[in-house]
């Protein structure tokens, strides 16, 4: 197993929940998904099979699906979307404002809250829905700052920071 594998919960399509570790880079790449179970089996699991998989710090910790929608407007670069799976329920949630990441069979998100990652694959959607984009923060009075003259000399043992 490479130190790349986290904790996750795979949600099945039937209304399984699984434990296991998954590789998260490697999910959005290969169907079908490949994952280490708890007893220590590599299990595969068909993308089409899957509802949702949630990378979480602890088996113990129910899934973060208290928040379905973001309090208020995100403030990590990227695309705010809402997402409608096939069941019918909808969640907000935060992709990487990268094209490369939009990869063949899925998304890798972050959950309202930005305390969990997931992962949703195409099949598993009915809609996807973009919210907003955020982009990178503007510069701020740093930059500013930096460009203003000095109306006095510095006074002798004083830290000339500009």
């Amino acid at each position: 197993m490479a130190a790349t594998h986290k904790k996750a919960w795979i949600v099945l399509r039937n209304g399984d929940r699984k434990q296991g570790y998954v590789d998260p880079d490697s999910l959005p790449e290969h169907d079908p998904v490949q994952w280490l179970d708890l007893q220590g089996q590599i299990r595969q699991t068909g993308q089409d099979d899957i509802l949702q998989i949630w990378i979480v710090r602890d088996f113990q910790d129910p899934l973060p699906l208290d928040r379905k929608k973001f309090s208020s407007r995100p403030r990590q670069p990227g695309l705010w979307v809402q997402l409608q799976n096939q069941l019918g329920d909808r969640l907000e949630a935060l992709l990487a404002n990268d094209l490369l990441s939009c990869m063949r069979f899925g998304f890798l998100l972050l959950a309202p809250g930005g305390l969990s990652r997931f992962y949703v694959p195409r099949s598993a959607l009915l809609s996807l829905a973009v919210l907003g984009v955020i982009g990178a923060p503007k510069p701020g009075k740093a930059a500013v700052t930096a460009s203003q003259i000095r109306l006095f000399p510095p006074e002798p043992g004083e830290n000339d920071v500009l």
